[in-house]
């Protein structure tokens, strides 16, 4: 019996009004994601990579059509059904890293398992502090974020998305702030960590680099999401 994907579109299609028209964003998108699959996005600014991510992780809903990630249908989920599957089962790498500036490096990490109940003990304590470890910045964990790097606090946003080992991992232009040097040390991270835990990556990118690194490149043009020419 085939294992069903780790992400599933199904037809769907998602646009927005502005003023008197009508603006389509993705038309009739059908996507597969294997478990364990490490997947690229590539496309041009507003060619719609964001508004795919936004949809797989439940932040928006299409317009039409189905979004399944893990078995469970998103698109017939309440907005907070939504919220409580992605703080559970996915993570999130953003290209700003939004780390919560009043908090601790080590704190940063903390909060997605004390939302998800797993924070409490010292078990999850000790998974935060041992992938500062991986990341190399276990002496930075009682540290702001603003007293970091750029690469620095992109290392923790990769940590923070995986603490509560998500089933996928979805990364938004997670090098566009980097210089070439340190992306290439994140990218190496993310997929180190992703590879360790078995984790579904997709990565919305401009970097050819970066997606050739991937299993997959899929290329949003013209509305449609379809495999990238060789």
């Amino acid at each position: 019996m085939t294992a069903r994907p780790a992400i599933e579109l199904l037809d769907v299609h998602k646009g927005y009004r502005e003023g008197d028209e009508d603006h389509v964003v993705l038309a009739g998108v059908d996507v597969h994601v294997d478990r364990g699959e490490r997947v690229a996005v590539l496309g041009p600014s507003g060619s719609g990579k964001s508004t795919l991510l936004n949809l797989i992780s439940g932040i928006d809903r299409p317009d039409q059509g189905v979004v399944r990630v893990g078995g469970v249908e998103l698109t017939a989920r309440s907005e907070r059904d939504r919220t409580l599957f992605r703080r559970e089962h996915l993570g999130f790498v953003f290209q700003f890293f939004n780390l919560i500036p009043t908090l601790t490096v080590l704190e940063n990490l903390l909060l997605p398992l004390e939302l998800t109940g797993e924070g409490r003990g010292s078990s999850g304590r000790d998974r935060a502090l041992g992938l500062l470890d991986a990341v190399g910045l276990a002496s930075r964990a009682e540290t702001y974020p603003d007293r970091l790097s750029g690469g620095e606090q992109q290392r923790v946003a990769v940590a923070r998305a995986i603490v509560h080992r998500p089933k996928v991992v979805l990364a938004d232009e997670p090098t566009g702030n980097l210089d070439e040097e340190t992306g290439e040390r994140v990218v190496a991270l993310l997929d180190d960590l992703v590879a360790q835990d078995g984790l579904t990556l997709v990565v919305v990118t401009h970097a050819r680099d970066l997606a050739g690194r991937m299993d997959r490149i899929l290329r949003v043009r013209h509305g449609q999401v379809v495999p990238d020419a060789p």
